[in-house]
């Protein structure tokens, strides 16, 4: 399985899709200006990638097990509430 992951560059506000199966580990770095990702939240990201990577497969197993159940795929947003969206605008 991969895992497509979209990022937005807060130096450069390039948005790029970065999928798990490319193991380099520079693969979040943004490919525009080549911002780096802080190491502690690249760690965050690969830990939550973990999580989500792991609940395809239970989805996967339960509907192949001998009492299936529906497959279902989960997608995840991050939407910025208004204060994020007047900091960040504040900050430019």
């Amino acid at each position: 399985m991969s895992t497509k992951i979209t990022v937005v560059c807060g130096s450069c506000n390039y948005e790029y899709v970065a999928y798990t199966s490319n193991q380099r580990e520079s693969f979040l770095d943004c490919p525009a200006c080549e911002a780096k990702m802080n190491r502690e939240m690249f760690e965050k990201v690969i830990d939550g990638i973990i999580v989500f990577e792991d609940l395809h497969e239970q989805f996967y197993r339960r509907h192949y097990s001998e009492k299936p159940e529906p497959y279902f795929q989960v997608s995840f947003e991050s939407i910025l509430n208004q204060t994020q969206k007047k900091w960040l605008e504040h900050k430019e």
